[in-house]
């Protein structure tokens, strides 16, 4: 019955070609659309028909509405380029279409005729003639000329070079080598930087990460410099264990540990100082390098200020660099605090953490930025609380607004007490994975910034006095679980 209904035709568009031209065969299937289930296979057609009918291109296949009055029908189309390169009559078999993969009932076209014949000569003309020999030319040496001139001119740029290294090399070596003028001590540099920001104040310009992150490179220098530590490659806390083998005062090293520790909160978890902590943590900066600064016999007034200028600006943008070489050298030995007075400019290299390092970066830029946040619902908490932390109340209340996008990268989906002392937040990084970051590594950095929010912020000082706990989950964008952060009495009471 399908068979009735779908109909096979071949048409070849001129049954005479000479040898070499081109014909077409167009083939058509025409079939009623609104049968299902109906599957035409077309025939497989290679780089020839016949043994001497070659194909030359074949045409994709392409569906047309023939009959607007009856839209249901369905009219295929597939064209073939044909040629020939010998006389003679040629038939074309008929093209075989399969239905249904039904084999033993295929639809045949009807077999094609063409003939191809050859270019009548004419033979009135003449019998070829051999071919006639090349004309000779003779010998001219203005064809070597443009040579000969390429070949002066670089001969004299020779020369010229020649003369000009020769010319330079007398006169430096008569130049007389002025003796290098002595290194700029570290504590000079650190206190003409320091004068430099509190003259600029950019926090009144809004500027207060800026602000903050001048000071923190600032006392970074000075101490890789003065103390002979990797202090722009290390995180607060290490800092701070390194300086328990230095022999620093107390007082300085509490003022070192409060303006670093200010900074990181700054510049990571977006916490806006007020103006007194801007001008105290300024002050801490100069008493810190004003009270570890080493007795040294030059003074700040033998250097101009234009070199004062243009060392404390190469000495914020310089960059740390160690060749793979020095760092695998067996002769290569870190200097120790006993002999570090004999090795002012060493530099200790960094360990190679390309990957790692940005995973960290990421995580710890993502997660501390959110930590402001934290404290903020926390605070609602407290304010709404009247029967403390275990009341499901208040978790409800904040739960109402879920999901909240704390910023871009990270959406607060919950709030939840697991216990009558612990408060967890659920969150989700909505643009990384599992993979995407160094969970160990994040939850190394972020965790001293997180315990030193809850043991200082005013906002958590209910925390404190119940002995709570906060967690804080983080899961990637399909869900999956990627940090689970806890800071519990004992880490901000010890």
């Amino acid at each position: 019955m399908f068979s009735q209904e779908v109909k096979v035709n071949a048409v070849l568009d001129t049954n005479k070609i000479r040898i070499g031209e081109q014909a077409k065969i167009d083939l058509y299937v025409n079939y009623d659309a609104n049968q299902k289930n109906i599957k035409i296979e077309w025939p497989s057609i290679g780089d020839t028909i016949t043994q001497k009918v070659e194909v030359i291109s074949i045409s994709p296949i392409d569906s047309t509405l023939p009959d607007k009055i009856n839209p249901g029908r369905l009219l295929q189309h597939q064209q073939i380029t044909i040629s020939v390169y010998d006389s003679g009559m040629y038939v074309i078999p008929s093209f075989k279409f399969i239905l249904n993969s039904d084999t033993s009932k295929p639809l045949l076209t009807e077999p094609l005729f063409l003939e191809v014949h050859t270019v009548p000569t004419d033979t009135s003309l003449a019998k070829t003639k051999d071919i006639k020999p090349p004309f000779g030319e003779s010998f001219n040496w203005k064809w070597y000329l443009n040579y000969i001139y390429a070949g002066i001119g670089l001969l004299a740029l020779l020369v010229a070079v020649v003369v000009i290294t020769t010319y330079y090399n007398k006169k430096r070596n008569q130049q007389v080598i002025e003796p290098e003028k002595p290194k700029i001590p570290p504590h000079i540099l650190a206190l003409a930087a320091l004068e430099k920001i509190k003259l600029d104040e950019v926090w009144k310009d809004g500027k207060i990460k800026e602000y903050y992150s001048s000071i923190s490179d600032t006392i970074r220098l000075y101490i890789e410099d003065r103390f002979v530590l990797n202090a722009l490659e290390s995180t607060t806390d290490e800092i701070m264990l390194a300086f328990r083998s230095q022999v620093v005062d107390k007082e300085s090293k509490e003022k070192l540990q409060q303006l670093l520790m200010l900074s990181d909160l700054v510049k990571f978890a977006k916490q806006f100082p007020i103006e007194v902590e801007h001008q105290f943590t300024l002050q801490n900066a100069f008493d810190f390098v004003n009270g570890t600064k080493r007795e040294e016999e030059m003074d700040a007034a033998l250097f101009t200020e234009e070199e004062l200028e243009k060392n404390v600006q190469s000495s914020l943008s310089r960059k740390i660099e160690t060749t793979p070489t020095q760092k695998n050298s067996p002769s290569y030995q870190a200097p120790t605090n006993s002999n570090k007075n004999n090795s002012k400019n060493y530099r200790k290299p960094y360990q190679e953490k390309e990957v790692s390092n940005t995973k960290i970066f990421i995580g710890v830029v993502v997660i501390v930025s959110i930590l402001i946040a934290t404290i903020f619902f926390t605070t609602q908490i407290v304010k709404s609380a009247q029967s403390g932390l275990q009341s499901k109340i208040f978790t409800e209340s904040i739960n109402k607004q879920c999901p909240i996008m704390i910023d871009q990268e990270a959406r607060l989906d919950k709030v939840e007490m697991l216990d009558e002392k612990t408060l967890c937040y659920y969150y989700t990084l909505v643009n990384y994975s599992v993979g995407d970051i160094d969970a160990s590594a994040i939850e190394n950095n972020v965790r001293p910034i997180m315990i030193n929010t809850v043991k200082n912020s005013p906002e958590l000082q209910f925390l404190r006095e119940v002995s709570g706990t906060l967690q804080y989950q983080y899961n990637d964008k399909s869900g999956n679980p990627m940090l689970l952060v806890s800071v519990t009495s004992n880490d901000y009471k010890n």
